[in-house]
């Protein structure tokens, strides 16, 4: 018996399909041992989208969408036709992470909108459905919604094992990826990221991620489509500005061991040292060949009232602050399918609100950390330019959970499939004095 790829080829209706998964680099997944449910579009049903639009998706630029979409019409697990026609009003995650909704009625089984037309085409690795439209994911949600979608999802899952109707070969695993996820995003709010974990929180946490660990459905999760694209950090184990490659090389800079223990030391003193500022947004970009590290952050920019302004008795200070974002870039060197070598590129501040400051930045001033190492290298003859190893151990449409080379833990949820960094172009250098009045004239002043 033929697999889910040769199958589809063989067909000679899926060509479009066929050379869609080519090109988002799916066809290896799709050989694997699975089981999948596939609803499977046919050329006629890729005609059907607006003129052009196959030909867009096809471009390298537009991997990780096209993957997106494609992955959005894959289940994991062999969901035969008598189990779907019980499964009306149901939503089912894909290997996407986003969920289609299943409708039974007098006119058959509709997938998002698309209607079945082929059923039970059997397939060494699953089974393929013939839809006659190609189905669209809808935006990605926050990680709070998607804790709640996921929870959700569950009690309906475990409502319908209860009621006797059993789960399909392979969905036992999905369900069990989604509890665990529902659990960690819910705990990573709950810490503030980790920020506040306590020791308790920790543990658990780790156990969490040591399970989907080993339900993991990317294979080599550094080379998958998926993987491309904006993430944001939601927890971890550590301190959260390890997650830049600029403090990755520092410790791989250090020995194991002792070294590495008084790194570890340092890196919790620099953020003691630096608690008066706050973190913000904390972001990954891959494109394929580089991760851009951007980390937001604001400190008080104003001290007390009272010591500007004497006769004031406000204790606080004003509602000022500095801002901007460190970025650090790193060249991915080597991706082993499992984890990255990264060579430090660049770090630089963007967006700062500093007047003056902003304009130097902005004109280029930027630590060159590659070329600065290969200065070293070349009077140094001990040195060498750090080249740490960044694992991706979970990876699926929504979620991936990644190593240094400790082991300790940065879980991200998927923001969106665009791997251009973020511009800060439109923020104003003026300590946020402009915001503040603005306010001032909106909330006193009525103007």
């Amino acid at each position: 018996m033929k697999d889910i790829i040769d199958t589809a080829v063989s067909a000679g209706s899926f060509t479009t399909l066929a050379t869609a998964l080519g090109a988002a680099r799916l066809v290896d997944t799709l050989k694997g041992e699975g089981p999948f449910t596939v609803f499977a579009p046919t050329d006629a049903a890729f005609a059907k989208l607006p003129a052009g639009t196959v030909e867009d998706l096809l471009k390298p630029d537009n991997k990780a969408k096209l993957a997106s979409i494609l992955t959005y019409h894959v289940v994991s697990a062999k969901v035969m036709a008598k189990t779907v026609v019980t499964m009306d009003g149901q939503k089912v995650a894909t290997v996407n992470g986003a969920k289609i909704t299943i409708k039974v009625g007098a006119d058959g089984v509709m997938i998002d909108g698309a209607k079945v037309v082929t059923t039970d085409i059997e397939c060494a690795n699953g089974v393929i459905h013939i839809i006659d439209s190609v189905i669209l994911p809808a935006a990605k949600p926050s990680a709070m919604e998607m804790a709640m979608e996921m929870e959700t999802a569950m009690e309906n899952a475990m409502e319908m094992m209860a009621d006797g109707a059993g789960a399909a070969p392979g969905l036992e695993g999905a369900l069990e990826r989604e509890r665990l996820k529902v659990e960690l995003l819910s705990r990573a709010a709950a810490c503030a990221r980790g920020e506040s974990a306590t020791a308790t929180d920790l543990k658990e946490a780790r156990e969490l991620v040591a399970a989907l660990e080993m339900l993991n459905p990317t294979p080599e999760p550094t080379l998958a489509p998926e993987c491309m694209g904006t993430w944001e950090l939601v927890f971890s184990d550590t301190q959260l500005f390890r997650s830049s490659p600029f403090f990755m090389a520092g410790r791989a800079v250090c020995a194991d061991g002792a070294e590495a223990e008084r790194y570890d030391w340092f890196c919790d003193m620099h953020r003691a040292a630096l608690a008066i500022s706050t973190i913000g947004k904390v972001r990954q970009v891959y494109d394929g060949a580089r991760i851009v590290s951007e980390f937001e952050v604001s400190a008080g920019a104003v001290p007390f009232l009272s010591d500007v302004v004497p006769f004031l008795r406000y204790s606080g200070g004003m509602p000022l602050s500095i801002r901007g974002a460190i970025v650090s870039t790193a060249s991915v060197e080597a991706n082993l399918g499992d984890a990255w070598r990264l060579l430090m590129d660049t770090v630089e501040i963007k967006g700062s609100n500093l007047p003056g400051l902003r304009q130097a930045l902005d004109a280029g001033v930027r630590l060159e950390s590659r070329s600065l190492g290969a200065a070293l290298e070349s009077v140094v003859p001990t040195y060498a330019n750090p080249r740490p190893l960044f694992k991706t151990t979970y990876l699926d449409a929504r979620l991936r959970i990644s190593r240094d080379q400790d082991g300790k833990l940065f879980v991200y949820t998927k923001l969106s499939d665009a791997t251009s960094p973020t511009r800060y172009d439109e923020v104003p250098a003026d300590l946020g004095a402009s915001a503040l009045l603005q306010g001032m004239a909106s909330k006193l002043l009525g103007l």
